[in-house]
């Protein structure tokens, strides 16, 4: 249910634009997705925490919030397939 409303913050300040948000539901989303090990999404969400450490643009944080969404709903795919 947390991953499900985080998604929802995610694409709403997508539209926004509001990448301070975008960091923190990424640094409240990161220690599941490191529990369960989830390799292709990790990257992905550090990266989304912490873009001054990648020297980010504002159009390339939307992009990899775009990507984590896709890749974190395909997941979630998966698991209730395997559930």
């Amino acid at each position: 249910e947390g991953t499900k409303e985080n998604l929802n913050s995610l694409k709403v300040h997508i539209k926004e634009n509001d990448i301070d948000a975008l960091k923190r539901i990424a640094h409240k989303m990161l220690p599941m997705f490191k529990q369960i090990k989830a390799k292709n999404i990790i990257p992905l969400l550090t990266k989304l925490e912490h873009p001054e450490q990648f020297d980010l643009e504002e159009k390339t944080i939307i992009n990899l919030a775009e990507e984590s969404i896709h890749k974190i709903q395909s997941l979630m795919d998966k698991l209730k397939v395997k559930g």
